[in-house]
C-alpha cells in the first residue's frame, strides 16, 4: 500500500504545528494526501495557526496520556510525528515517558513505516551536572522530584527505541520562532550531549528536519542532536535535507 497519511501527535504546540504546515507545504497528494493533527480538543483550533484552509488537514481528537485514542488516527499511516510535552510532574510523566512509550507499541500495531520523536539536546544522564539539563529538568517539573522533565524523556527515548518500531528520534538545542529557513543551513550530529552550541534553531526548521527523516532510509533508527549555522544557506527541499543523515551511525551501530 503507498502511505500518503501522515500523523502529527501535539499538533499545537510550537514544534508540531511547524510539521503540520511542512508536510502540507508538499503539495503533491500522491506524496501527502492526509495530515491527521491530533490534539486533545479540536474545538479549541480556531486561531491556533494550523492551516485548517487545507482540505488535506483533518483534525482529531487525541489524548498522549490516554494511548487509547491514539488507536485509530494511527491507522493506515504512513508516518506519526511526536511533538508534544507534558506540563508538570505528573504531565511530564505521562506525556515524555508514557505517552511515547505506548504510541511507539500503538504505531507498531499499527505497521506504520516511522515515528519521528522529537526530544531534546542534554536529555542523556551523561549530562547530569549540566546546569541547563538541570534548569530545564525542573522548571517545569518543580523541585523535590528524583526525576524531571529531561529523565522523563530520556526514559520516553529508550521505550521507543526498544519497541520495535522504526523510528528516528530528533534532539534539537535552543529553539527559536523563526521563518522557514531562518536558521540558516541546519547541522546534525551525534554526541550525547550539547551540539552546535549558541545556535537557535528554528522551530520550522526543525520541523523540516523532522519531515525528512520520515522520508528518509538513511534516518532510520538513529539519534540526532541538531543545530544551525546562521553564516551558512539553508538547505532547499527534503531531499536537500535528507542529506544531513547520510554518514550518521544507527543506534545499534553506536558505542
Amino acid at each position: 500500500m503507498n502511505k500518503t497519511v501522515f500523523v502529527v501527535v501535539g499538533a499545537k504546540g510550537g514544534t508540531g504545528k511547524e510539521i503540520v504546515k511542512s508536510l502540507l507545504s508538499i503539495k503533491d497528494e500522491n506524496v501527502v494526501s492526509e495530515v491527521r493533527a491530533v490534539v486533545r480538543n479540536p474545538a479549541t483550533t480556531s486561531g491556533s495557526g494550523l492551516p485548517t484552509d487545507d482540505a488535506r488537514l483533518k483534525v482529531l481528537r487525541g489524548d498522549c496520556s490516554r494511548p487509547d485514542t491514539l488507536a485509530a488516527p494511527f491507522e493506515g499511516a504512513r508516518a506519526v510525528f511526536y511533538a508534544a510535552a507534558g506540563r508538570g510532574y505528573e504531565g511530564c510523566k505521562a506525556v515524555d515517558r508514557e505517552g511515547v512509550r505506548e504510541a511507539g507499541r500503538l504505531a507498531k500495531k499499527a505497521e506504520v513505516d516511522r515515528f519521528v520523536l522529537v526530544s531534546s539536546q542534554l536529555v542523556d544522564p551523561i549530562n547530569y551536572y549540566s546546569f541547563i539539563r538541570g534548569f530545564l529538568n525542573t522548571i517545569n517539573t518543580g523541585l523535590f522530584h528524583w526525576k524531571g522533565m529531561m529523565d522523563f524523556k530520556f526514559m520516553g527515548e529508550k521505550y521507543l527505541r526498544a519497541s520495535g518500531q522504526a523510528y528516528t528520534i530528533i534532539r534539537p538545542g535552543r529553539l527559536g520562532d523563526l521563518p522557514p529557513r531562518g536558521s540558516g543551513r541546519m547541522l546534525a550530529g551525534q554526541n550525547n550531549g550539547s551540539f552546535a552550541p549558541g545556535s537557535i534553531s528554528g522551530r520550522a526548521d526543525v520541523a523540516r528536519v523532522c519531515v525528512a527523516a520520515a522520508f528518509s532510509k538513511d534516518a532510520e533508527n538513529m539519534t540526532i542532536e541538531i543545530g544551525a549555522d546562521a553564516s551558512l544557506a539553508a538547505q532547499e527541499g527534503p531531499e536537500e535535507m535528507g542529506k544531513l543523515f547520510v554518514g550518521l551511525k544507527r543506534d545499534s551501530d553506536r558505542n
